[in-house]
């Protein structure tokens, strides 16, 4: 008679692999790949590995950012469908300032589950609710699912491998850059803490702010 410990080790399989289709098919309908909407990407998800295909004349761009539960995010103030979108945002960032294009990415999600409640069903909603805001973006910019890997973890975190491309010799360096040239920023200059502030609800005390 199998242990419960295999039984379990089995159910576990089958929802991972469940999950895995789920995604697979998401994927396919928000970006609607195909060989033609995706020339780079010889193979996508189904395989041991990933095939991609460079154009001739063309260089490839491999950015990658891992995001951490109370690093970079914090699921209490985060929902998983902004995490999603900002994993992936972050790494469509670094190939733009490289001029880079993007050809397809790899995710990396894992999530820990609450003590007393059963890891399945709620981690494959936190999955799939990660997946909603980075397929969204994801579709934006074109930007197909070739694999990755799912995991049940310590600490909730999003690890995204993004790969571009760019003609041969003509990528942006840092090392180029030289004085007179323009720079460009997006979003809301310092931004970000004032609104940690806000969050942890230090503007409503009289203490002082920490600081960094």
């Amino acid at each position: 008679m199998p242990s419960r410990t295999a039984k379990s080790a089995a159910s576990s399989k089958r929802g991972e692999l469940a999950l895995i289709r789920q995604i697979r098919s998401r994927a396919q309908i928000r970006s609607r790949t195909g060989k033609s909407a995706c020339p780079g990407l010889a193979l996508g998800i189904g395989d041991d590995c990933a095939l991609l295909r460079p154009r001739p004349g063309r260089e490839f761009a491999v950015t990658t950012d891992l995001c951490i539960d109370g690093r970079h995010f914090r699921l209490d103030w985060h929902t998983p469908e902004s995490i999603g979108h900002r994993a992936l945002a972050r790494g469509l960032s670094d190939l733009a300032a490289m001029g880079a294009e993007t050809r397809s990415r790899l995710s990396f999600p894992g999530f820990t589950k609450p003590a007393g409640q059963p890891a399945g069903p709620l981690v494959s909603l936190l999955v799939a609710r990660f997946f909603d805001g980075l397929l969204a973006l994801a579709a934006d910019y074109k930007t197909p699912l070739a694999g990755g890997d799912l995991s049940e973890t310590p600490v909730p975190l999003a690890d995204i491998v993004l790969i571009g491309s760019v003609p041969a010799g003509k990528a942006l360096l840092r090392s180029t850059a030289r004085p007179g040239d323009l720079l460009y920023v997006t979003g809301t200059w310092a931004a970000a803490p004032p609104r940690c502030l806000i969050l942890t609800g230090w503007l409503n005390k009289a203490s002082p702010a920490p600081t960094a």
